[in-house]
């Protein structure tokens, strides 16, 4: 339930928050109102403020543990995606519910489609497509996965998208029949340097 804080510039380490009661599953910034939002395993999302990290609240509308967070572009909104089979909508200016997206499987990961008019959900192998206003499921893609996604991400400049999941594989969006590359172990990092680097980061180093 620990988060280490790291001074951006120098890496020096600043100091340890006990910000959970288990174990902190993501963390996201939204710089625009200079906070960290934090999600855990004690169904309980984070709220913190400013450089001295000053815990504003608990949002704690979900049942199951929080493993996913995403913002909208302009940050004025961030979702959450648990194991109890939904994502929240809150505001980033009050942390009120805006609306709630029940899901068919538990989600581990989210990333907000490149319009920022869709929300994709990561679960058990597969990737529902959510529309965010009227909070409906437009589409899935089934069994891109024989585990629960970890990681998506979208490539510049397209629509296709990057999975990695806990079956240590890293597949591109949903036209790709082998994966991309596969790990040795789970995946739990995507990230894209530039416009044509792709990188993955996996427990087996």
């Amino acid at each position: 339930g620990q988060i280490a804080i790291y001074e951006s510039g120098t890496l020096e380490f600043t100091k340890m928050i006990m910000a959970h009661e288990m174990f902190v599953n993501c963390l996201l910034f939204l710089n625009s109102f200079d906070l960290m939002i934090s999600g855990s395993d004690d169904f309980s999302i984070g709220i913190w403020k400013g450089e001295k990290m000053t815990r504003l609240s608990y949002l704690r509308s979900h049942s199951g543990g929080v493993k996913a967070l995403v913002c909208s572009g302009d940050e004025q909104y961030f979702f959450s995606g648990s194991i109890d089979k939904t994502v929240i909508m809150w505001s980033s200016i009050d942390f009120s519910l805006l609306s709630k997206f029940a899901c068919e499987e538990m989600i581990f990961s989210l990333l907000m489609w490149p319009t920022q008019s869709h929300l994709l959900f990561g679960g058990q192998g597969t990737v529902f497509f959510y529309r965010i206003t009227g909070t409906k499921m437009v589409k899935k893609y089934k069994d891109l996965h024989d585990d629960w996604i970890r990681q998506m991400i979208f490539l510049p400049n397209t629509v296709a998208f990057v999975t990695g999941s806990n079956d240590s594989e890293v597949h591109l969006n949903w036209y790709s029949e082998e994966p991309l590359l596969s790990h040795e172990s789970p995946v739990v990092g995507l990230g894209v340097v530039g416009e044509n680097l792709l990188v993955s980061v996996s427990l087996d180093g």
